[in-house]
């Protein structure tokens, strides 16, 4: 998807913090389930209400990770992967899925997406400004507090972590095995995949390579070359979103991928991943 140039909104959704609360524990054990909808011990599962799919998160422990791919190239919209450079995030939990369409129908009276085939489906067609609508709705509606990744956070979890194994996709080098990518060997191609049939990464997270792309808290800016600790940038034009989605060729479904989009427009294919704050 390439961005269009657009009249600058200030918008005061986009300047709110980017990293909030962290969370009070962390849970270091490899005790993901291996059920995107069920969880593990110290895993913490959260009801919309008793007909929609729960959502369970999973304590990620903080870490210090290479950001980037020091090999990557400059996209066609000037979309940049490098430098490379050092980056320590704290302890967050993220849930093991992207969000649903029955989960996003639930809080919102609505599903914008155009495959509204399949409720476990991830919920697609919404813009940055619209995941923040329903973060606070959802809020209202569970008591917790939740929020967007920020990019750091995103790629960290996507590699894997403190458990990661350095793979170009989220769990393993091989995009078939974890990713729903337009391939001629993929028959679901350009069409969006029930969340959590492929295989999960370390973390035993899912999809976070293809399927639907997500967006995170930060603005876009290229990256620095200084180490960093839990950055997120808060001011800008476009705002991020990672992954790739079933549309897009495996290369543009690595765990270092970048793209942006205007934050008042809903985007075709990209949804979102919540982190719980409290």
């Amino acid at each position: 998807m390439k961005s269009t140039p657009l009249l600058l909104l200030t918008l005061a959704l986009g300047l709110a913090s980017c990293s909030g609360n962290k969370p009070a524990a962390e849970n270091t054990e490899d005790n993901t389930a291996n059920d995107p909808f069920e969880a593990a011990a110290g895993e913490t599962k959260i009801a919309i209400n008793d007909s929609v799919t729960p959502m369970v998160f999973v304590p990620v422990k903080g870490g210090t990770f290479e950001m980037g791919d020091p090999n990557g190239v400059t996209h066609n919209d000037e979309i940049s992967e490098t430098p490379a450079h050092k980056v320590t995030v704290s302890g967050f939990q993220i849930c093991k899925i992207e969000v649903t369409q029955d989960q996003w129908q639930a809080v919102m009276g609505k599903n914008p997406s155009k495959e509204a085939d399949d409720p476990q489906k991830p919920v697609d067609n919404v813009s940055w400004n619209d995941t923040q609508e329903f973060i606070a709705k959802l809020g209202k509606l569970t008591g917790h507090q939740f929020r967007l990744p920020t990019e750091a956070e995103w790629e960290y979890a996507a590699r894997g972590g403190s458990k990661s194994k350095g793979t170009v996709y989220a769990g393993s080098d091989n995009a078939e095995d974890v990713a729903n990518f337009h391939a001629d060997t993929n028959p679901n191609a350009g069409r969006l995949a029930t969340v959590g049939i492929l295989e999960p990464n370390e973390l035993g997270l899912y999809d976070m390579s293809g399927n639907a792309a997500e967006w995170v808290q930060d603005f876009y800016a290229p990256y620095p070359s200084d180490e960093q600790t839990d950055p997120c940038v808060k001011t800008g034009e476009y705002h991020v979103y990672r992954g790739g989605h079933c549309d897009k060729n495996a290369d543009e479904c690595t765990v270092t991928i970048r793209m942006k989009f205007a934050p008042v427009l809903a985007a075709s294919r990209v949804g979102l991943r919540l982190v719980l704050v409290k």
